[in-house]
């Protein structure tokens, strides 16, 4: 059985500096979509406007880098772990080496939260249907990638989130991964707006997986937030809203395609 629908279209991702847009071919025509994450950047983001006047610009944007590009590596390396692929931790590589490989982790702090989510998976088992797809919705006209499309295949309760175990029926369920130090509401409006672009039927709600959380016990340092459908109805009725205020201030925006070489250098004659 087919659960995600294969792409009608043609679709590109495409980063633009900060933002990220998907480029989609339907019937000849070209259309430009904006991520979920893209969209959800208009929010108001209080507290990290103040830690930006307390530390300024030139270091948030520093620290900001670098936690994308360790959430960016963590990823990399879950999927690549859900894939079949060994993890390796090895702290003598060079951090090109190992960041680019996927597979090869240098970095302490990166392998931990990689054995978290490792722990996650031993511990409920699931069947993993999709690792990174691209999905989109062409009514609300945003684009995405999803993390993962899991199938629990038996009701029960989990040790995943912290003292307290979590209750989960089987059935298939959108799963994010996240490793930063906070989850907040944007999160919730995120795996919505994925539930939305997806439309399976005999979905049971999302699961958000932190990685970076200060639980004790079950998995020591994970937590799991489960939404379900109810949840997500309401939470994508706010996505929606945060699209059109999206719409209303950044529309007009196209990304310029370049194509830049990986490689570049000067031979003089």
């Amino acid at each position: 059985m087919e659960l995600v629908k294969k792409l009608k279209s043609k679709i590109t991702k495409i980063d633009w500096f900060d933002d990220r847009f998907y480029k989609l071919e339907i019937k000849g025509e070209v259309k430009y979509f904006p991520s979920v994450t893209t969209i959800l950047n208009v929010t108001n983001k209080p507290i990290l406007n103040r830690w930006r006047g307390d530390v300024g610009n030139d270091v948030a944007d520093e620290r900001m880098n670098r936690g994308a590009n360790r959430g960016s590596r963590i990823h990399l390396a879950c999927a690549n772990l859900c894939k079949g692929y060994e993890i390796h931790f090895d702290p003598s590589l060079s951090d090109l080496k190992g960041y680019n490989e996927g597979m090869l982790i240098p970095n302490q702090d990166e392998m931990l939260q990689v054995y978290k989510f490792l722990k996650w998976m031993e511990l409920v088992n699931p069947e993993i249907l999709e690792i990174e797809k691209i999905i989109y919705n062409e009514k609300y006209e945003y684009a995405g990638t999803l993390d993962y499309l899991i199938e629990i295949k038996k009701d029960g309760e989990y040790e995943v989130s912290g003292a307290k175990k979590l209750k989960l029926k089987k059935g298939f369920y959108v799963v994010d991964l996240k490793s930063g130090k906070n989850i907040d509401d944007d999160h919730y409006l995120q795996v919505s707006a994925y539930v939305n672009a997806l439309k399976i039927k005999g979905l049971m709600g999302a699961l958000i997986i932190h990685t970076n959380a200060s639980t004790k016990s079950g998995i020591e340092g994970l937590q799991t937030y489960y939404r379900t459908n109810l949840e997500l109805k309401n939470d994508f009725k706010s996505f929606v809203n945060a699209h059109q205020l999206w719409k209303r201030k950044f529309a007009s925006i196209k990304p310029k395609e370049i194509e830049i070489p990986t490689k570049i250098k000067w031979s003089k004659k």
